[in-house]
């Protein structure tokens, strides 16, 4: 009968033993990677609510602008801008665009 230490065990013990520590081991490895699913949950929760967030605030800033901008042309309520404020509104919403296109890139194709 084979020893281990102190104990004799018999070959069933054996089979016994070894369907135990593979049980144990499957296991460890399942709750590793529900631990890993669970970080990449929380990740893609975070980068959700980022996303939204920049997504109201880009989209926000660009629709105030362009507002201006179209109630500076058709002069809407005797509404009148000088033309260096339109100018900067002008380039803000080109930085808002190009900033919102960044975002969406970077969600869609980042690896």
């Amino acid at each position: 009968m084979p020893k281990i230490g102190t104990e004799n065990l018999d070959p069933g013990n054996w089979i016994t033993r070894d369907a135990e520590l593979d049980y144990e081991e499957r296991m460890l490895e399942v709750q590793r990677q529900i631990a890993e699913l669970q970080e990449l949950h929380l990740q893609i929760r975070d980068r959700t609510a980022l996303l939204w967030t920049l997504t109201i605030i880009f989209g926000g800033g660009l629709g105030f602008s362009l507002a201006c901008i179209i109630a500076q042309a058709v002069r809407l309520g005797g509404f009148n801008l000088e033309v260096s404020t339109i100018n900067i509104l002008a380039g803000a919403t080109l930085g808002e665009v190009a900033g919102l296109l960044g975002i969406v890139y970077s969600a869609l194709f980042k690896k």
